[in-house]
Formats: structure tokens, C-alpha cells, sequence
């Protein structure tokens, strides 16, 4: 995974290379770091840029797919009615019981 940058995001070259010395490498460090590379190297592959969250969210894209749309569970409910107080009726429930009692 990469990330891309704006132009105005990336540092100078010149200021990141002006720390290294202009001097050359020791032969035997030069030796020692071209075989080193050598053995690393390998002929590309499509494997070395495998994603594997891209794959797995290609695969659950494609589950979703095949399985439908499905509707939410709040919508099976709406034909019954619900356990709902109207707060203003008990209010005035309460309040005829209160002017009863004195």
C-alpha cells in the first residue's frame, strides 16, 4: 500500500542528500553490499503487490451481492402497534387524579 503525496508534501532532494558524504565506498563495503543485493533480487511477481484487504473486501462485496438486499429489522415491526405512552394524556390522567384527591 502506497501513499501519494502532493508536491508541496515532498522534501527537496538537495537537502535530503547534502547529509551524505561525497566520498566513496570502502571496495570491500561495496562488495559486501552489491552481493548482498544480489541475493535479494528477484525477478517481479504480481504476488509482491498483493493486497489482501482488497481482497477480502472484494470477496465480501461479492457475498453481499449474491445474498440480496436485504431490509432493515425496523421494518417488520411497523405494522404493530407499539407500547407507546401519549405523555400528554397521562399528564391530565394525573392531573384529574390529583384534583380528586383534595
Amino acid at each position: 500500500m502506497g501513499t501519494l503525496r502532493y508536491g508541496d508534501e515532498v522534501r527537496d532532494e538537495k537537502s535530503y542528500f547534502a547529509a551524505i558524504d561525497k566520498d566513496k565506498p570502502e571496495p570491500e563495503s561495496l562488495e559486501v553490499a552489491q552481493k548482498f543485493i544480489k541475493a535479494k533480487t528477484k525477478d517481479w511477481s504480481p504476488e509482491m503487490v498483493k493486497d489482501p484487504v482488497q481482497e477480502h473486501l472484494l470477496k465480501l462485496i461479492a457475498s453481499k451481492r449474491r445474498k440480496g438486499v436485504r431490509k432493515p429489522a425496523g421494518d417488520a415491526d411497523k405494522g404493530r402497534p407499539g407500547n407507546v405512552v401519549n405523555l400528554f394524556e397521562a399528564l391530565k390522567k394525573s392531573l384529574q387524579d390529583k384534583s380528586l384527591r383534595s
